[in-house]
């Protein structure tokens, strides 16, 4: 089980941690134990650090369908932390993951910090700032 969560019916969060080597199956199963919790609903938002994760074994398409997942709503934000050397790796899920409007409600970050400001306080990060800014020039 490397894979860890906690719902904060107050913040109507779910923050996930994963460690060790994270597979396909883990991920599957960390779904299957948050759609049998009886605190879950699934328009809650969800910050996942993944920091501590020493082996990412999912390919990319697996990761793309596993963005795409029906176990929140298109509409709650969801973070995913992962260290420097993931990051590049995953930016195709972020792609693939777009709500009914085209919205994008899944977000890659590299600290607590940031992920937290865009789910708790729907701040965007200071470089799409800066990317929306001068697109509008």
């Amino acid at each position: 089980m490397p894979a860890l969560y906690k719902i904060d019916k107050k913040r109507r969060l779910v923050l996930t941690c994963g460690f060790g080597s994270f597979s396909l199956g883990d991920a599957r199963a960390h779904e299957e134990r948050l759609l049998d919790d009886p605190d879950f609903d699934s328009s809650l938002s969800e910050i996942a650090d993944f920091t501590c994760v020493t082996e990412f074994a999912i390919g990319e398409s697996e990761l793309q369908k596993l963005a795409k997942n029906t176990t929140f709503s298109t509409h709650s934000r969801r973070a995913l932390i992962v260290p420097n050397y993931v990051a590049a790796a995953l930016r195709a899920i972020n792609q693939s993951a777009t709500n009914s409007e085209g919205q994008s409600n899944f977000r890659i970050f590299r600290n607590f910090t940031m992920a937290v400001d865009w789910v708790l306080l729907k701040r965007e990060p200071a470089h799409e700032k800066k990317t929306a800014a001068t697109s509008k020039a």
